[in-house]
């Protein structure tokens, strides 16, 4: 892949990072030995020069404060290993859906430094470094494609919830993205409740999501009953990716087959209306 196309390809990974990741925090609560255990996380710019995979000689702050500035110049970075581009960039714009879904937690194989533990699934594996003082948030180290077995060493667990809250820093968790059948309210800590807002605690006793979470984007209820338009649907993250991946011709296609399909359902559904005739 040309360098200019990878640039392109960082910009629009950058994009999501810094929109969707970093200003939120994160909160995984999961069982060991039958105490429920806790993991304050969050991304911070410094840390997507490691998750992408790229090498530079500029330092995380300048190489993220250089793509926010969009005057990063193809002369000041280099892929060491071709294969980053499909096992990092193309799956960082999606990483802040893989972080609030259900995961496992465990420890790390020894060969791998700068990480503490990991969190993640088959194919979508982060290593975590622990926070300095132990008190603030750990931040993601790497990204790594792969089965979880052959990553992790030893025994792991299932993360039975994950808290959000969309202030960067905050410890005060207003949002439930994701909740296990397994969780025990009652095994929750006045540590951790403190920290949880009351409708997240009514939530969790509930064995609930918060609302917000269930339709992260357009979803089929919406498509069929509003036809979008090309503008609309090139915005969206499967337009940018099957640009990335195919070009834009086959990316424009798409959206011509999905506008087309639309129309097409939408017929439909009006002919069966007047087959119907008014109703009484």
């Amino acid at each position: 892949m040309e360098k200019d196309k990878i640039l392109e390809l960082l910009y629009i990974s950058w994009e999501s990072y810094q929109t969707k990741l970093i200003p939120n925090s994160y909160l995984y609560l999961y069982e060991k030995n039958g105490i429920l255990k806790s993991k304050f996380v969050a991304a911070r710019d410094y840390n997507f020069l490691h998750l992408s995979g790229i090498k530079t000689n500029l330092s995380a702050e300048m190489f993220a404060r250089k793509l926010r500035k969009k005057s990063l110049k193809p002369k000041e970075f280099y892929l060491e290993n071709k294969r980053n581009i499909k096992s990092k960039l193309y799956k960082l714009p999606s990483l802040h859906e893989v972080m609030e879904q259900p995961l496992k937690i465990g420890k790390k194989s020894n060969t791998l430094k700068n990480v503490d533990y990991i969190v993640g699934r088959n194919q979508m594996i982060l290593g975590f470094s622990c926070a300095n003082n132990g008190k603030g948030f750990d931040n993601p180290s790497t990204l790594m494609s792969g089965i979880w077995e052959t990553i992790a060493a030893g025994k792991f667990y299932d993360i039975l919830v994950v808290l959000k809250t969309p202030k960067q820093g905050q410890k005060l968790f207003d949002k439930v993205t994701y909740i296990s059948d397994k969780f025990d309210y009652s095994k929750l800590p006045i540590s951790i409740i403190n920290k949880c807002d009351p409708k997240v605690l009514e939530h969790l006793k509930n064995g609930k999501i918060s609302v917000e979470n269930i339709a992260r984007e357009k979803n089929d209820y919406e498509l069929l009953n509003k036809l979008p338009t090309k503008e609309e649907l090139q915005e969206t993250n499967a337009y940018k990716k099957a640009e990335l991946k195919y070009g834009k011709k086959i990316a424009d296609s798409l959206v011509k087959n999905i506008i087309n399909g639309s129309k097409h359902k939408k017929k439909q559904n009006s002919n069966q209306n007047e087959k119907k005739g008014p109703t009484k």
